[in-house]
């Protein structure tokens, strides 16, 4: 019951902006905020790697190039404010993934992963290139299935990261979830979600201007399919 393969994957993909980062209400009427000839994010991904399956475990490792141009940014109108959707220059990554899981028992698995890249940007008109995103992630799980119940907790890890407006490196991101959820029949589950179990304070933009993520926060919730 083993089964390995090489695979190489190659597209070209297209982003276009959505309405809300082109048009806006502004006194009660919709105005354009964007630059008159923005144009779609559009680049080439390339990849390459290995994977193995069996009963017990199964993992994949693979490289990857990313070379995208005309991407999204913000920028300051003729008078200053407000923002306006323009396209900038370009962006390359090349890296390194990997991925492992574990069946514990039948309704047991554990998960492992891990990237390391170097994510760069070049503006329009610039001729340096500078981090455009964080390098090193590592993620890693566990979640038990039944046909009654299910539960699970994932953490994350986030490091090298970009430098802020005050010069200094954006923290590290530490982020830990968990969930439990009981199912009453097939069409019927009752969940409770809690995130930030450690109740860190997680900047999670990159670059200039600092945006938190939420504090520890939980979720009770009844989905029913009809």
């Amino acid at each position: 019951n083993k089964q390995s393969s090489m695979y190489v994957n190659v597209g070209k993909a297209f982003t276009m902006p959505s309405l809300s980062d082109t048009f806006r209400s502004v006194s009660r009427r919709y105005t354009a905020v964007s630059s008159k000839n923005l144009k779609p994010e559009e680049g080439w991904n390339y990849e390459i790697g290995y994977k193995r399956i069996n009963k017990k475990d199964d993992w994949k490792v693979d490289v990857f190039y990313m070379d995208f141009k005309n991407f999204f940014q913000w920028q300051p109108d003729a008078n200053g404010r407000p923002l306006v959707r323009v396209n900038g220059g370009k962006v390359r990554n090349v890296g390194i993934e990997a991925e492992y899981g574990r069946r514990l028992s039948d309704r047991l698995k554990l998960n492992v992963s891990g990237s390391y890249s170097n994510p760069r940007q070049k503006e329009m008109n610039e001729n340096y290139w500078k981090q455009a995103a964080p390098k090193l992630q590592f993620t890693t799980g566990i979640r038990y299935e039944s046909p009654t119940w299910e539960a699970g907790t994932s953490f994350s890890f986030v490091t090298k990261r970009l430098r802020n407006r005050d010069g200094g490196l954006n923290p590290n991101i530490a982020l830990w979830n968990a969930y439990v959820g009981y199912h009453f029949n097939k069409d019927a589950t009752l969940r409770l979600d809690a995130r930030n179990l450690l109740d860190r304070h997680n900047v999670i933009t990159n670059g200039d201007y600092e945006y938190w993520g939420d504090p520890f926060t939980y979720e009770l919730s009844y989905t029913q399919k009809f």
